[in-house]
C-alpha cells in the first residue's frame, strides 16, 4: 500500500529520574551547514494526565530546552510524546517533526 505524506519512525525520548533534561537541535540545510530556524516556535508535546508543553528557546540556528528534574519526575515510562514545530501566525496545529514514547531510566 502506498504512503502519502511524511511517515515518521517513532523513538524513545529518554528521561532520568532526578535529572533535569536538556536537549538542543542546530538547524541544517541539505549540505549540513547552520540555517537560522525559520520563525515560529518547536517544543514537545507530552501526554501526561495534564498534557505538557516544553518549549525551546530558538536563536539562529539553535533551539535548546531545558526540564527541571520536578517535572520530568512527573512523566511515567511509556508516555506519548511528540515534538512539534508552529510557524509564526499558525493558531493551531504544527508540523510533526518526531514521536514515540518515553523511556525512563533511574
Amino acid at each position: 500500500m502506498s504512503v502519502i505524506g511524511v511517515e515518521l519512525d517513532p523513538v524513545d525520548l529518554v528521561l532520568t529520574k532526578g535529572r533535569d533534561f536538556r536537549w538542543t537541535f542546530k538547524n541544517l540545510d541539505s549540505s549540513n551547514n547552520a540555517i537560522a530556524f525559520p520563525s515560529g516556535s518547536l517544543y514537545f508535546e507530552v501526554a501526561t494526565a495534564s498534557p505538557l508543553t516544553w518549549t525551546f528557546t530558538i536563536s539562529g540556528s539553535l533551539a535548546s530546552l531545558k526540564v527541571e528534574s520536578e517535572v520530568v519526575n512527573t512523566v511515567p515510562n511509556r508516555t506519548k510524546w511528540q515534538l512539534v514545530f508552529r510557524p509564526t501566525g499558525e493558531v493551531a496545529g504544527g508540523d510533526i517533526v518526531a514521536y514515540g514514547n518515553v523511556r525512563i531510566q533511574a
